[in-house]
């Protein structure tokens, strides 16, 4: 069947203008700068004192070192709505060695959220959403290992309650496979752009502070 809209909702077909040219658009530009210091969204919320990380940079891009891996990944956000709103920055706790996890769903703004280890996967994550017109997928060397397609407004399947919900679990259990999880839910991806919490959140704007309801920087 044809993709649909949903409440002005469209598929994740078109994320205006990005990313466009490969896994770059998805790493931490340089700057111009040897280092950068670049937030750990989730790493604990102090007023005024959030938790930064200092990458060397290379090639232009700032990079994460080989012994924070699995330790620290990559978190993005961007818009999908016909604007170019981008944030990158770091995510802690959350173990993902290899790869990258791309979800349509996250609430309440429902932009693309990706979290990864590797920025030409992350890259491939998104087109594979934009192929399918939205959902869940894990990607690793370039290959889709998993995915949840959600073409109603990139948020929902056209297909029976119990066929969606079949293949939920069994996206949900390749992925834990594929990461070396314990398990994985979708849940893990959908709740960390919402930025209501007391906690530092990334948006497609920037960071949100959460008690404070106000952008922060995020990069320096």
């Amino acid at each position: 069947p044809p993709r649909q809209a949903l409440g002005g909702l469209q598929p994740v077909d078109d994320l205006g203008g990005h990313p466009r040219t490969g896994g770059n658009d998805l790493r931490i530009p340089a700057g111009g700068k040897e280092s950068r210091r670049v937030m750990v969204v989730n790493e604990g919320y102090k007023e005024n004192s959030p938790v930064f990380k200092e990458l060397a940079c290379k090639d232009d891009f700032a990079v994460l070192p080989k012994e924070d891996k699995g330790e620290l990944n990559y978190i993005c956000v961007l818009n999908r709505y016909g604007k170019a709103n981008k944030t990158i920055a770091l995510y802690s706790h959350f173990s993902l060695k290899h790869g990258a996890i791309a979800s349509s769903i996250g609430h309440d703004c429902h932009n693309i959220c990706i979290i990864y280890a590797d920025p030409d996967d992350a890259f491939v994550a998104v087109e594979a959403l934009k192929k399918c017109g939205g959902g869940v997928c894990y990607v690793r060397d370039g290959e889709v290992r998993a995915l949840l397609e959600l073409p109603v407004g990139g948020l929902m399947s056209d297909l029976p309650l119990e066929e969606t919900a079949a293949q939920c679990a069994s996206v949900e259990k390749e992925i834990a496979k594929q990461c070396g999880f314990e398990e994985f839910s979708i849940s893990q991806m959908i709740f960390c752009t919402l930025p209501v919490f007391e906690r530092y959140t990334p948006t497609d704007m920037g960071v949100v502070d959460g008690p404070r309801k106000k952008f922060v920087k995020y990069m320096e």
